[in-house]
């Protein structure tokens, strides 16, 4: 009896102790249960946190890029008012400088040109007085006729009108002809003249008394010249004038080229001076352009165009208008 008490002691102890461990089991289960929840909350806590700071950086940065983008934006604008006014005062100073640059003016005309002007001029006036003398007079012939036709003429047809039109203009034209040939003899006779008073200039020149006066004349006049007082400190020739300065100086250049300029820069002027820019092309007088010196630094140019066939040894001569000195000479070629 003893022994199966025991056993049921036993039994009953083992029964328990199981059940006991298997509370024991679920218990540290749920424990475990509800840490590892705990930490998948707290996990959860710090994602967000680093979400919400990672979209804060976020912005930060993209207002700062703005705000950079802003300052860049203000800079360029800055620096492009800068620059227009620059240019501004640029043009300004070239529209002035181009204003102080006196134009190139027009050779003199000789006596000769002046004398062959006004024979042109003449002539001219006669050729008009000719002309309107027919016109004049089919005028006064339209007037009678229309005043002298009967109403019957008055109702012809237009075509005949025409064609007697046509047959009188004809006939004036004849006349206005026989009048030139009337008057070619008088023409003849007035070079005749001229020819005429020509050998008296000449035996007035053959007087050597009088050559050697003039010749002395010349030279005493030449003697009275002061030396120039200005410089040429600079001097080019090139293709194009930019603020003043030359660009694309060189001293030959191809039959390419359609107009070339010469730059000089004088100083020592106290007043206004002139000079001349003589373009020569193989020894030859091309082009003279007279200009004028303004102040004590004064930079000028003159320009010419050149020719299709240019080719040649070319120079120009600056020279001092009042002295008639040479100051320099710039040679250049056209290949």
């Amino acid at each position: 009896m003893k022994h199966v008490l025991l056993l049921a002691g036993v039994l009953v102890l083992s029964v328990v102790f199981s059940v006991l461990s298997k509370d024991k089991k679920e218990t540290q289960k749920a424990e475990a249960a509800a840490v590892e929840k705990e930490e998948k909350a707290a996990e959860k806590k710090v994602e967000k946190k680093e979400e919400t700071q990672k979209v804060e950086k976020k912005a930060k940065a993209d207002k700062k890029a703005a705000l950079k983008e802003k300052k860049a934006a203000s800079t360029k604008a800055k620096a492009s008012k800068a620059e227009t006014k620059k240019t501004s005062k640029k043009k300004k100073e070239e529209t002035e400088e181009v204003k102080k640059t006196p134009a190139p003016k027009k050779e003199k005309a000789t006596p000769a040109k002046k004398a062959a002007v006004v024979e042109k001029k003449a002539s001219m006036k006669k050729e008009e007085a000719e002309t309107e003398k027919p016109k004049a007079e089919k005028k006064k012939a339209s007037a009678a006729t229309k005043k002298a036709a009967p109403k019957e003429k008055k109702a012809s047809s237009p075509a005949k009108a025409a064609k007697r039109a046509k047959k009188e203009a004809v006939e004036e034209v004849s006349k206005e002809k026989k009048a030139e040939k009337a008057e070619a003899p008088k023409a003849k006779d007035v070079k005749k003249a001229k020819k005429a008073s020509q050998p008296e200039k000449k035996a007035v020149k053959a007087a050597p008394v009088k050559k050697k006066a003039k010749k002395a004349t010349a030279k005493e006049k030449k003697a009275d010249k002061k030396s120039s007082t200005i410089k040429v400190a600079r001097s080019a020739i090139c293709k194009e004038i930019v603020n003043h300065e030359p660009k694309e100086k060189g001293t030959s250049f191809s039959t390419d080229v359609k107009e070339l300029y010469c730059f000089s820069q004088i100083k020592g002027a106290k007043d206004t001076v002139k000079i001349q820019h003589k373009w020569y092309r193989d020894d030859k007088l091309f082009s003279l352009v007279p200009l004028q010196i303004r102040s004590a630094s004064f930079r000028t140019y003159s320009q010419i165009d050149v020719p299709a066939k240019g080719t040649g040894n070319w120079k120009v001569d600056i020279v001092d208008v009042e002295s008639g000195e040479v100051l320099e000479t710039v040679g250049f070629k056209i290949q």
